[in-house]
């Protein structure tokens, strides 16, 4: 009988010990998993971390690119212009008008200019427009103080270009119809216009023209003032 007791006691001793065991086994593992679960976890999040960083800096690279090509963009577009608007001093000087051949081919020749010099105007605009729109959606995926520094950099840089092209186009227009206006003068009178060779100055029969010339060439001096002047202001 007391061994029979003693066996049981035994079984009952065994079955605690396998239990405990089996509690310190899945314990032990339970414990190892979490602990790799977290290393894991910090892992992950330390890639994202980099993995943004990296993002972040190719970004603000991005836009540092994006905006020296817009400024050579405008550079290019802007000599482009100049070489054109070259065409309207060359046609109101006096040595291009010695013959009414001459003057008719002049004035030809501004019917042409004018819509080119307009086209590269837009063209102009259109590319502040567009860089507008691609810095904007550029900056919206910078973050942080590069975010606001990049931002003040091309508000900055934008205002400033934006409004001297604008208001030296506003001028020009006017520029641009000062010429025509004067060549139209010169087309519908080119058979009473003569050309002095030693002074290398138009002449012309009727003084009523002549004041009126001189008028119109007065206000494209003006005008080229003007625009000197805004351009230094």
């Amino acid at each position: 009988m007391l061994f029979l007791m003693n066996k049981k006691i035994l079984q009952i001793i065994i079955l605690c010990v396998v239990l405990v065991s089996l509690g310190l086994v899945w314990w032990l593992g339970n414990s190892m998993w979490q602990r790799h679960y977290a290393e894991k976890q910090a892992a992950m999040m330390e890639a994202a971390l980099e993995a943004e960083q990296a993002q972040q800096v190719a970004l603000v690279k991005e836009f540092e690119e994006f905006l020296n090509a817009f400024l050579a963009d405008i550079q290019s577009k802007a000599t482009a212009y100049k070489n054109e608007r070259k065409v309207l001093h060359e046609i109101i000087t006096p040595r291009n008008l010695t013959k009414p051949e001459y003057i008719l081919e002049n004035y030809t020749l501004l019917q042409k200019t004018i819509p080119a010099l307009h086209g590269k105007m837009d063209e102009i605009i259109l590319a502040f427009e567009q860089a507008d729109q691609r810095a904007n959606l550029l900056l919206a995926q910078i973050k942080g103080e590069s975010q606001s520094r990049l931002i003040e950099q091309w508000e900055a840089m934008n205002s400033n270009y934006v409004r001297d092209y604008i208001d030296f186009f506003a001028t020009e227009e006017k520029v641009i119809s000062a010429h025509h206006d004067l060549m139209t003068l010169y087309q519908q009178n080119a058979s009473s216009i003569g050309y002095n060779v030693k002074t290398e100055e138009l002449t012309f029969k009727d003084p009523a023209l002549a004041a009126e010339i001189k008028a119109a060439r007065q206000r494209i001096k003006d005008l080229s003032v003007q625009q000197a002047r805004d351009l230094v202001e």
